[in-house]
């Protein structure tokens, strides 16, 4: 009884300690991928439950993802297509415009950010997060550094020409300034 009542304590507070997380990317690299996931990570990835991206989005299973357009030669060079009897595969620029709600959100030993996706009859399609971010090649609802400054501008040219008051433009640049680097 009491080794019953000792592996019950163990597994309670293991499950509640080493629970998945919601990961930001601006502070992820504070903690380890085994506290991020609450598993060592070997090989492989590990899920979390929900991540922040660089562009301020909260990624997570059930939410839609959009492509962009395709960065490399006819071919999407962050995403991989996968089946149970391939290897994974560039995605081809035929993807452009299409979503999908995600199926997984995964942490890699180095710090990788995968998103999984169901597409086309039963393939899996891989995502890495931030590079497809970076290149353009998902279309984020958030802003980029580039996207934020270039907004940032237009409210500025807005508060010059009287279209908008000093305070509208304040609260725009507050909103916007957590995205330029």
């Amino acid at each position: 009884m009491k080794r019953l009542l000792s592996f019950l304590v163990i597994s309670f507070i293991s499950v509640f300690c080493f629970a998945q997380m919601d990961v930001d990317y601006s502070t992820m690299k504070n903690y380890s991928v085994e506290q991020l996931t609450g598993a060592k990570v070997r090989i492989g990835t590990k899920p979390v439950l929900s991540y922040t991206a660089s562009d301020g989005v909260k990624y997570e299973v059930g939410k839609t993802i959009t492509f962009g357009h395709a960065a490399g030669n006819g071919v999407f060079t962050s995403a991989s297509c996968f089946t149970a009897l391939t290897y994974p595969t560039p995605i081809s620029s035929n993807y452009y415009g299409q979503s999908f709600p995600i199926v997984s959100v995964e942490i890699g030993k180095n710090y990788d950010v995968w998103i999984l996706i169901n597409a086309f009859g039963g393939s899996k399609i891989q995502v890495n997060l931030e590079q497809a971010l970076s290149l353009g090649e998902i279309q984020s609802e958030g802003y980029t550094s580039d996207k934020a400054l270039e907004e940032l501008t237009k409210w500025k040219q807005k508060l010059d020409l009287g279209l908008i008051t000093e305070e509208e433009y304040n609260n725009k640049k507050a909103e916007l300034s957590k995205y330029i680097k």
